[in-house]
């Protein structure tokens, strides 16, 4: 199975992008193991210049139709000179950081061919360390495109 994200959104006088994808191999019927890469630039948001994700986890699909999905997912964030962009204040070097989640996520796969899906589901992010802690837990709806071959 494989999958791709392309994301933009604009305010502020300034843009978001992130660009990610995702690769799995059924290991057994209705089972896969799962790796993703991606990365994002906030635009200069919270004074992180870029942020690079990575995602490994398993996929069950009970009843073929209701996909469940375990992961390990985390990014390394990389930050500006000066967190306050104050210039009155002189620049500091800040520390990159790598938070780490454990992500937990269910749906419904509607099969729209004998090998394209299309699977909104709920996710739920579960901080493992500090730098995911100040981020905050993950909570959302997605929908995903996945292609079998």
């Amino acid at each position: 199975m494989a999958n791709t994200s392309i994301i933009y959104r604009s305010g502020d006088g300034g843009g978001e992008w992130a660009i990610g994808g995702e690769a799995g191999y059924f290991v057994m019927d209705n089972f896969a193991l799962k790796a993703g890469l991606g990365f994002s630039d906030l635009g200069g948001a919270d004074n992180v210049s870029g942020e690079f994700h990575w995602k490994l986890g398993a996929k069950y699909y009970i009843a073929s139709r209701f996909p469940f999905q375990v992961d390990l997912n985390g990014s390394k964030r990389t930050f500006g000179d000066d967190p306050d962009n104050d210039p009155n204040t002189p620049p500091v070097e800040t520390p990159n950081a790598t938070p780490l989640w454990l992500g937990l996520q269910v749906g419904h796969a509607w099969m729209v061919a004998d090998n394209v899906s299309i699977e909104p589901g709920l996710r739920y992010g579960i901080g493992l360390n500090d730098d995911a802690d100040n981020i905050g837990s993950d909570f959302g709806f997605n929908v995903g495109f996945n292609i079998f071959f």
